[in-house]
């Protein structure tokens, strides 16, 4: 009987070792609930408000199978919504909610950054970032440990003084709740030299944290995605220096990489399931080599994405994908298992 004890304790260490695909420390994903698929036969995809908490728990349960840090994207503030409470407009603002609630019943926890998306009523969707980082950090201490302000948003000079003084304007009530205050965008290169050199030297010395959006260029794409990954990592780190300089005090992190399953890319890299399980392993065995955060884009795939482009693989960047749009199930591409 006691060796049947052993043997059992041995598999469930075995097994939880064996299911850590990726460094939860360094590795997190970004995530919106968006997973409908526009090919279902029997269901039409949801509109923005039509995913529950139900639904959310379903993902967010998948998702911290290998994961614990998600990023977010906006607080779903729209027109069509306006004097609505902070928690009936768009799902994705249930997001912290849910991983508070799951955080309440487990001992892997969810921690979340909100994204405010560059929407026409900012004051309203970053007022509701904090109403939503209020309730979950109730439920379950530091749920939500850092707001972000915009994505891709700045790409000229004017665009980067707003973003500047939404972070100084809201820096304090960060504070006050504990939590940090940054921006996403994908223009860190500017750091090493460029024109908005200046209004980012200045959003870095306001800022808690950056996330530098990285992706393999044209010509590293074509290198296949080891080469590519490592190019990442490696001007990544570059990146981290330079805006270091400027702020010693600010974190520096990998607000998105990815590699697509399918479909036309932006760089045109070659794409398949192969590739995109090779690109993420390489990028999580150098995150843990350099000690550097990195949130892969993404979760799981968003069929919405890429709808009227040419690049259709913004759809296919996710680590899981779903079958049937009112089933929560979901399938791992690199093994096809269901989860």
């Amino acid at each position: 009987m006691k060796t049947l004890l052993i043997s059992a304790a041995v598999f469930t260490i075995l097994g939880t070792i064996s299911a850590q695909k990726f460094n939860r420390q360094y590795m997190g994903v970004a995530y919106s609930p968006y997973t409908d698929r526009f090919d279902d036969p029997q269901n039409s995809p949801r509109y923005w408000n039509g995913y529950t908490e139900s639904d959310i728990t379903a993902q967010l349960a998948v998702v911290r199978n290998y994961f614990s840090s998600i990023s977010t994207y906006g607080m779903g503030t729209a027109g069509y919504n306006r004097g609505k409470p902070w928690d009936q407009c768009d799902s994705n603002a249930l997001i912290a909610r849910v991983a508070a609630k799951m955080n309440q019943q487990s001992s892997t926890k969810l921690n979340v950054n909100i994204g405010i998306y560059q929407d026409e009523d900012r004051d309203r969707a970053i007022g509701n970032a904090f109403s939503a980082a209020d309730e979950a950090n109730r439920l379950s201490r530091n749920t939500v440990w850092g707001i972000t302000i915009t994505n891709e948003y700045i790409t000229t000079e004017p665009r980067g003084h707003e973003v500047l003084n939404m972070i100084k304007n809201n820096k304090d009530n960060a504070r006050r709740r504990g939590l940090k205050i940054g921006t996403r965008i994908h223009v860190c290169g500017e750091f090493l030299g460029g024109n908005l050199r200046n209004v980012l030297g200045l959003i870095a010395r306001e800022s808690d944290f950056i996330y530098c959006n990285v992706y393999p260029s044209n010509q590293h794409a074509q290198e296949g995605p080891r080469s590519s990954a490592i190019n990442v990592i490696y001007y990544f780190l570059e990146l981290q220096k330079a805006i270091k300089r400027v702020n010693p005090n600010i974190e520096v992190i990998i607000g998105e990489t990815g590699w697509p399953s399918d479909g036309n890319s932006f760089n045109n890299s070659p794409n398949s399931v192969q590739n995109e399980v090779i690109y993420w392993k390489e990028i999580n065995t150098l995150a843990v080599e350099k000690r550097v955060k990195v949130q892969m884009f993404q979760a799981i795939d968003e069929p919405w994405k890429g709808q009227n482009s040419k690049d259709k693989a913004e759809r296919h960047y996710g680590w899981w994908t779903k079958p049937r749009n009112r089933e929560n199930r979901f399938i791992e591409k690199e093994t096809g298992r269901a989860f």
